[in-house]
């Protein structure tokens, strides 16, 4: 019998980061999604379209996606 397929599905930057009360420097989020990125995840979810004014810790998605420098998913573990 064959093991059971999972899919993972990353949100930390989403979800995680908006209910920071705390400003998260757009450095320390580009460190995280690096090394989330390094692990073969297929797909993370990086922010929301959402007012900068409700949620200000997605203002910088824009330089955050430009600054990152995403992995080859296929070449890692989890890919296989």
């Amino acid at each position: 019998m064959p093991y059971p397929r999972v899919c993972l599905n990353e949100e930390l930057l989403r979800e995680g980061m908006q209910i920071e009360s705390v400003d998260i420097p757009v450095e320390a989020k580009i460190r995280l999604l690096d090394a989330l990125s390094v692990t073969g995840l297929p797909q993370i979810e990086v922010g929301s379209f959402v007012s900068p004014r409700y949620t200000p810790q997605m203002a910088e998605i824009d330089e955050l996606v430009s600054r990152f420098t995403p992995h080859d998913a296929s070449a890692t573990p989890l890919s296989r």
